[in-house]
């Protein structure tokens, strides 16, 4: 696998779980809300703090965006006024980013459009995050692998023969990029979540960063993503599930954000290295392999020239550089030293070379 390189991070799964704190609109139109919810996700440890970015005119059609919406989410009588109320203007969006950067975050932005690609570049973002709905917008993705800048795509909503299509446009393009799985389902129950196709997606995109974006409630279901080796973790991030908004519910609040960085460091931990090579173990595994292991040991007094037998030999601890699996290739050759009883057998007493696995 190739990482990538956001920022001063490498996402990867040989390096520490990344965690973006999504904040999306969370922060209900108010610049306060926003600056104190990056405060406590910096708090939270997390790497990453993530907005969303629309321009509502030409993202929209007028029939859609002029349709009342009287949810009870509601922040307008249309459902262009309610999305435009919770849009930052790009005043507000560069005080974000100043304060994720103070306190030590990436400041990362999703554009539903290409108008909002263009005013995250000029924001100056590292990197961009595509949403599930832009799997099969080839236009978008052009537009924003044309900054040169990473990317992380979400794969919610999509077919694996969409996200292939995807992984070839991407690969022909002058980028990094990553995958989330992803369900596009608010929120998804435990029954939906599948992550077991975060495999899937290992296995077809073995050379890609695989990530989750979770729209579950709990930690639970990022855990279990890290554990199948997600290395991206994507969460959303409320300082009041009471908030009015539609994420607000599944959202993670600062205690549940800090508990997730909190064990997938752990989670990190434990699952560590991948064997290094077939032959080598763990140095601190060779006390244990010594006593309890088993030696190649003499049952009976060997003479010096005698042609080796199963007979002549028994298993005994503590082991020895000859593994009972080696005896094999000791017999029928000859012994070319005197061997007393319940004496380990060693190689330099074999006529012939015997290889030996390198531990």
């Amino acid at each position: 696998m190739k990482p990538i390189i956001i920022g001063q991070h490498k996402i990867g799964q040989e390096f520490p779980t990344y965690v973006i704190a999504e904040i999306g609109h969370n922060h209900q139109g108010n610049l306060d809300i926003a600056l104190r919810m990056i405060e406590a996700a910096a708090d939270c440890g997390v790497q990453a703090v993530k907005f969303q970015k629309r321009d509502i005119d030409s993202l929209y059609t007028k029939d859609f965006s002029n349709q009342e919406y009287n949810s009870k989410n509601s922040y307008g009588k249309t459902y262009g006024e309610h999305r435009k109320y919770l849009e930052f203007n790009k005043k507000q969006f560069l005080v974000c980013k100043e304060k994720a950067t103070a306190c030590g975050l990436e400041f990362l932005v999703t554009p539903f459009d290409e108008t909002s690609a263009l005013f995250c570049d000029e924001l100056g973002v590292n990197a961009f995050k595509l949403a599930s709905g832009d799997v099969t917008n080839e236009a978008l993705m052009r537009y924003v692998a044309s900054f040169k800048k990473p990317m992380i795509v979400s794969t919610g909503a999509s077919s694996l023969s969409e996200i292939k299509h995807t992984y070839q446009l991407l690969t022909s393009l002058p980028i990094d990029f990553a995958f989330l799985y992803a369900v596009s389902s608010y929120p998804t129950l435990p029954s939906e979540l599948n992550l077991g196709r975060i495999k899937t997606l290992q296995k077809h995109f073995t050379d890609l960063p695989i990530g989750f974006s979770g729209h579950d409630e709990g930690i639970e279901g990022a855990l279990y993503a890290a554990a199948l080796g997600a290395c991206i973790i994507e969460k959303h991030f409320t300082l009041d599930k009471t908030w009015k908004g539609t994420d607000q519910c599944f959202s993670l609040n600062p205690p549940e954000m800090k508990l997730l960085v909190n064990k997938l460091a752990a989670l990190h931990e434990l699952l560590g290295k991948e064997y290094e090579d077939s032959t080598s173990i763990n140095s601190f595994e060779c006390d244990a392999r010594l006593k309890m292991g088993k030696g190649i040991y003499a049952a009976m007094d060997i003479s010096s020239g005698t042609i080796l037998t199963s007979n002549h030999f028994t298993f005994k601890s503590p082991g020895t550089a000859l593994t009972p699996s080696d005896l094999k290739k000791i017999l029928g050759k000859k012994i070319t030293a005197d061997l007393k009883k319940e004496h380990p057998l060693q190689c330099y007493m074999i006529a012939d070379k015997v290889e030996l696995k390198t531990i």
